[in-house]
């Protein structure tokens, strides 16, 4: 026998919805919003994410490309990581370190990677021919 009920945020009164063959919809807490950019300098950092006071970030989807022009010996090194200014090439933590191959795409999906409050999200490479798209959502502190 089934008990009437229901499950709602006591703030907004929204409700969470079961459809007709009893499953619970569930949805993101936000869409993502994709940041692409060639990491065309080496050793330089390039800026994806900049903090937002009271907010922190959710990475949701990384995609790297290599170029043809990578060496087919040497593959390209990419750095994803938190620091402290968008021109920082000091980790304050790691996200992702990979190498990646000559004429390779390399889809990273289904994540949900939280990165502190105040933190940039910097990317470096020691190739100049390396594309990089970060998807992200900001969510507030206090719901954290």
């Amino acid at each position: 026998m089934a008990a009437p009920c229901v499950i709602s945020d006591s703030n907004s009164r929204t409700k969470a919805k079961v459809t007709k063959f009893g499953q619970l919809v569930v949805a993101p807490l936000a869409y993502s919003t994709p940041n692409t950019q060639s990491l065309d300098i080496i050793d330089t950092a390039f800026s994806f994410v900049a903090p937002e006071q009271g907010s922190s970030i959710v990475i949701t989807d990384i995609v790297i490309s290599a170029d043809k022009n990578v060496s087919p010996t040497d593959p390209a090194e990419v750095n994803i990581f938190t620091a402290d200014d968008p021109v920082s090439i000091v980790a304050i933590d790691s996200i992702l370190e990979t190498s990646i191959p000559r004429s390779t795409t390399v889809p990273i999906t289904g994540l949900n990677l939280l990165v502190g409050e105040g933190v940039w999200v910097n990317a470096t490479t020691n190739d100049d021919i390396v594309k990089l798209t970060i998807m992200f959502y900001r969510v507030p502190v206090e719901d954290l």
